[in-house]
């Protein structure tokens, strides 16, 4: 099998650009492995702050953060961003 010679500047793009992968890909995992439920966290504060009842402040906390968490996590990485 034929090594490829890559030039400086092509190598650097490469290592770049792979960098940016792994920084967020090990990001999005880390996000996802930490305990509790922020939503949980900003419905609490909504019910205290609101007085709303807590079903309307977990829809309310997930709009404001687009985050629905019955959507499997191979989809949510699509919405990154959106």
């Amino acid at each position: 099998m034929k090594k490829i010679k890559l030039k400086p500047w092509q190598n650097k793009l490469l290592s770049g650009l792979l960098t940016i992968l792994a920084a967020t890909l090990i990001s999005f995992v880390l996000i996802r492995l930490m305990p509790g439920d922020f939503l949980d966290l900003r419905a609490t504060e909504l019910v205290q702050q609101q007085g709303l009842p807590y079903a309307t402040a977990y829809k309310i906390a997930s709009t404001q953060y687009n985050y629905d968490p019955s959507v499997p996590v191979w989809r949510q990485t699509g919405t990154l961003g959106s």
